[in-house]
């Protein structure tokens, strides 16, 4: 709760009303990073006997609220906490777990949508979840990996849940500075993701994965369902457009559908194994496990077969609908959208680029920014840089400032 509205006829209601909100306000502040969380407040009857008495209740403390309907009594902290048994003070990591959430997010195939991230991308998955929800896709399961994206997300009432194994890795996730593309701690991080999705299929349930740098122009699934049942499908990582998509290494692990099957299973414990023995990221581990260290599981230019785990086919998605970051050059053609459309293209990866903020000016500067970061709020059709009423170079110059993002150009 972030507000109160009290809607009583026989009393003055301005009092309670500020005195509330700004408790509220205080103690909830979601812009506060340094804030220590524990749960939202809720407006609750208090414990006593007294019908007509409400609190806000949090783990830490309760506040009464008013006294009863005709007392004017606003803040009043109670000697006790709230013991009533309503299921609002307990502690935050305890209102989403996986095995609650997952339920709620598959669909009736059970098959949910997944992402993850650290508190250092939390603009960006922003920016995705938007993007999924204008393309009627809600039920996005995000994965923190650290706890303030977990508080961070969970403030924003997204559907999130703490992952156990980043614990290991705290030291190197607490610093953002050091988390970038290729150190150790980005190494380690992207080791997460096979690790969580391993836990879902496990569970019985197939996982659509997808990193939150990746722009979706349409809802993926449909298409990837086409292919044969049973395969692992996946995006390629080949920069060349000319060349097959099961090249060496050319498997990018940050887009794929796995089926909770077990022979999945069996590959997924393979590579989560692979990656824990490695001192690289996670997607070299894929291509060792599906394809052999040096391809030699390969089968034609878009697929490989592993015989040891009941003959597990991994198919490749062509670069035309499902491209990364570097073939046909979307991103340097000064529109991918436009780019993007000539080709079919039904999502697009942002990467082949190195650092955080390359990225995000590279969403910004091509308008596939979807989440205004000064308001808080998803950037909708008819938002003043869509419709035309802001021109666009304000938009990313503004956009960009309030990312913190000085450049206005790449």
């Amino acid at each position: 709760m972030t507000s109160v509205r009290i809607n009583l006829s026989n009393i003055s209601a301005s009092i309670e009303e500020w005195s509330i909100n700004k408790r509220l306000s205080a103690m909830n502040d979601f812009t506060s990073h340094s804030a220590s969380y524990v749960a939202p407040l809720k407006l609750m009857r208090c414990a006593e006997p007294e019908s007509e008495k409400f609190c806000l209740d949090r783990q830490e403390e309760t506040f009464m609220v008013m006294k009863n309907v005709n007392d004017q009594q606003t803040q009043i902290p109670t000697e006790e906490s709230n013991s009533s048994g309503i299921d609002v003070a307990m502690k935050v990591d305890r209102f989403y777990t996986l095995d609650n959430l997952l339920p709620l997010m598959a669909d009736e195939a059970k098959l949910v949508f997944m992402v993850g991230c650290t508190s250092n991308y939390k603009e960006m998955l922003l920016s995705f979840i938007c993007r999924a929800k204008y393309l009627g896709i809600p039920n996005v399961l995000i994965v923190a990996f650290d706890e303030a994206l977990y508080d961070f997300a969970y403030l924003q009432g997204l559907p999130v849940y703490l992952e156990n194994s980043a614990d290991q890795y705290k030291s190197f996730i607490d610093n953002d500075r050091i988390c970038v593309f290729g150190s150790e701690c980005f190494k380690r991080v992207s080791k997460l993701k096979s690790m969580s999705v391993l836990k879902v299929l496990k569970k019985g349930y197939s996982v659509l994965w997808s990193d939150i740098d990746i722009v979706w122009f349409e809802n993926p699934l449909p298409h990837l369902l086409a292919f044969r049942s049973g395969a692992l499908v996946i995006q390629s990582d080949e920069p060349d457009e000319n060349l097959p998509e099961n090249s060496i290494l050319g498997m990018n692990s940050g887009f794929y559908l796995a089926r909770s099957d077990e022979k999945t299973i069996h590959a997924f414990e393979a590579i989560v194994g692979h990656a824990m023995k490695s001192n690289k990221t996670e997607q070299p581990s894929f291509y060792a496990v599906l394809c052999g260290e040096k391809g030699e599981r390969r089968v034609g230019e878009r697929e490989c077969a592993i015989e040891e785990h009941n003959g597990l086919h991994t198919v490749f998605l062509g670069h035309r609908q499902f491209p990364n970051g570097h073939v046909f050059l979307h991103w340097d053609s000064g529109n991918a959208t436009k780019s993007c459309e000539e080709k079919e293209c039904i999502l697009l990866h942002n990467n082949f680029i190195a650092g955080k903020e390359n990225k995000l000016k590279r969403f910004v500067v091509n308008d596939l920014w979807f989440y205004d970061v000064r308001n808080r709020m998803c950037i909708q059709p008819w938002h003043p840089s869509r419709s035309g009423a802001m021109p666009l170079s304000v938009f990313q110059t503004e956009t960009l400032a309030s990312l913190n993002i000085t450049e206005p150009t790449l």
